[in-house]
């Protein structure tokens, strides 16, 4: 829409700077108005490949604002652009019909591309324009500033020499034409202007890019502009184009952005400083413990942070529970400062847990714990123990399982990367297994989904096995029992049986229900029977001495041999 209007208007005009007053009528002038307060809904830079081509400068000696850029597959045939001084309201055709209003239309050529030059009137002697520009119903939104690179030049070699009380002279002197009249806090543009300076110090475009962006952000800080305004109204005076990024951004990241701007200190340039908050940003809004790992090993290995503290936990348990404790209380952070400081604490506790464990072990899976002292079982949650030189078993993956029934069925599943051992390279398969960590196990087989929450009324949304009970809970596997999953109870064998067969449900499989003729089948649930009778006449479980014990816990071995049998059966 906005397009056909200017392409109609604009193939009647010649390729030049026009007065709305003598070149348009009102008709036509209503048009135009139409056209660009509905492009001022346009998202800016909406398209980063046509957006990042546009390419806006303004030379302030010789009052010329520049235009350049290629438009891949350019449909359209010209660019327009509107300048006003910034503080003009455009709401009607009155307005529009202001002489200092300028309006260019430039034909794209044939490949798409445009390269042209709008020399302000004489008149035009405001501090501060605002520009659009149009191209292939994209927009590029801006203002700048008239000051001249002379005016601020007498003022380089106090600032560059000098502390934070020349930066405060430079940015309190009107002289240089930088001041656009609007209550700000100087006081920060100072410090800005003091915080970035280059080590050979600035050049006066340099300086005017500096104070300009120092001001944008002196709002933001102030609470008189988001984020997003700032990277829109400043884009000019920005190095890249970070709009884009912060479009796609969620919105309570974007609003948690703009806290962090609020909140944390300036660093040595713009670009770091943006990095540091949206890091901040990402890391409060973070919707669980894996995304919070996530953005906090990406921010330290970008910024080439040492992680040798963390890489030395030695569990792959106890590194899960690092972002499991600082996800409990992330959302309250609110400094950079802090949150690294959270972050070293809590590496180092992880680790004393880690070393005071030793020969215990730790449960989990996913970076759980419980009381039960179980060892890990997910392929992202418990390290993989490789056997010592003075391991008692030397030809088994761990030393504690050589002549243990389960043997086989352990290092299959080790195999698969399904369960892991403890750091002084033992299994402990007698040691039992919880719901959760059942649930992990299946989820991990079945390759599930782990992204969503459970809606059990007892997995909390920070834990380590939420999205794993999500998981096989939206499969129909797991059920619970008065919307709850009791996750840290010990698994049964009948319990356990019932996920089982669940499972050969999900992959299609059927199996006999009928008594198998355990001695003890009066004692096992109702709700397990069926199961249980099924896995028995697949051989996927075993009884002892005719009996199943169906109120047993089941063991990390019995565990490592039901999913083992199940894997090769359903695959």
């Amino acid at each position: 829409m906005v397009y056909s209007v200017i392409e109609r208007m604009a193939a009647t005009l010649p390729k030049e700077e026009f007065d709305l007053k003598s070149r348009l009528t009102k008709c036509i002038v209503s048009i135009i108005l139409s056209a660009f307060v509905f492009a001022q809904t346009v998202v800016v830079f909406a398209n980063d490949a046509q957006a990042q081509k546009i390419v806006t400068s303004y030379e302030a000696s010789t009052k010329t604002f520049s235009v350049s850029g290629a438009i891949p597959a350019a449909k359209r045939k010209f660019v327009a652009v509107i300048i006003a001084p910034q503080d003009t309201a455009i709401e009607s055709a009155i307005d529009l019909a202001n002489r200092e209003v300028v309006l260019k239309t430039v034909q794209i050529d044939t490949q798409g591309k445009f390269d042209f030059e709008i020399i302000l009137p004489d008149y035009a002697d405001k501090a501060r324009y605002k520009y659009f520009v149009f191209a292939n119903g994209e927009t590029k939104y801006s203002m700048f500033s008239t000051a001249k690179e002379e005016a601020v030049s007498s003022y380089l070699s106090g600032v560059n020499g000098g502390g934070i009380n020349e930066a405060k002279a430079f940015v309190a002197n009107s002289a240089t034409g930088l001041d656009d009249g609007k209550t700000k806090n100087k006081e920060f543009i100072a410090s800005y202007i003091l915080a970035v300076k280059p080590e050979v110090g600035y050049t006066a475009e340099e300086l005017i890019n500096a104070y300009l962006t120092g001001e944008g952000l002196s709002y933001v800080k102030s609470g008189n502009m988001t984020t997003g305004k700032f990277l829109e109204k400043y884009c000019h005076y920005l190095d890249k184009d970070y709009l884009s990024e912060y479009e796609k951004l969620p919105l309570k990241t974007q609003a948690a952005l703009t806290e962090a701007f609020k909140n944390n200190a300036i660093a040595k340039d713009f670009d770091t400083t943006y990095n540091n908050n949206l890091f901040v940003a990402e890391y409060v809004t973070a919707n669980n413990a894996t995304a919070l790992r996530d953005v906090v090993l990406a921010y330290f290995e970008a910024n080439d942070i040492s992680l040798d503290a963390y890489d030395e936990i030695d569990n792959d348990v106890y590194q899960e529970k690092v972002f499991d404790e600082l996800y409990k209380s992330c959302s309250s952070q609110k400094l950079l400062a802090d949150i690294l400081d959270a972050f070293a604490e809590e590496v180092e506790n992880q680790q004393d847990a880690a070393d005071s464990v030793g020969g215990s072990g730790s449960s989990g899976g996913g970076g759980g714990s419980s009381s039960s002292g179980k060892g890990g079982f997910g392929a992202d949650s418990a390290v993989t123990v490789k056997p010592s030189s003075d391991s008692a078993a030397p030809t088994a993956v761990f030393k504690d399982i050589n002549t243990h029934w389960a043997k086989s069925y352990v290092e299959s599943m080790h195999k698969k990367g399904i369960i892991n051992g403890f750091t002084d390279g033992t299994f402990k398969p007698d040691l039992n297994v919880t719901r959760a960590e059942f649930a992990k196990m299946i989820a991990q087989i079945l390759a599930l989904d782990t992204t969503g929450d459970s809606d059990f009324s007892d997995i909390a949304d920070n834990s380590w096995y939420n999205g794993y009970v999500a998981a096989v809970a939206k499969a129909g596997i797991v059920m619970g029992t008065d919307g709850k999953f009791m996750p840290d109870k010990n698994i049964t064998r009948q319990d356990a049986a019932v996920m089982l067969a669940r499972v050969l449900e999900y992959k299609g499989k059927t199996y006999n229900s009928e008594s198998f003729g355990f001695g003890d089948e009066a004692k096992i649930a109702e709700y397990a029977k069926g199961a249980v009778n099924g896995m028995a006449h697949l051989g996927l479980i075993t009884g002892y001495n005719g009996e199943f014990a169906p109120t047993d816990n089941t063991t990390r071995g019995q565990a490592a041999a039901l999913l083992a049998r199940a894997c090769d059966y359903i695959q």
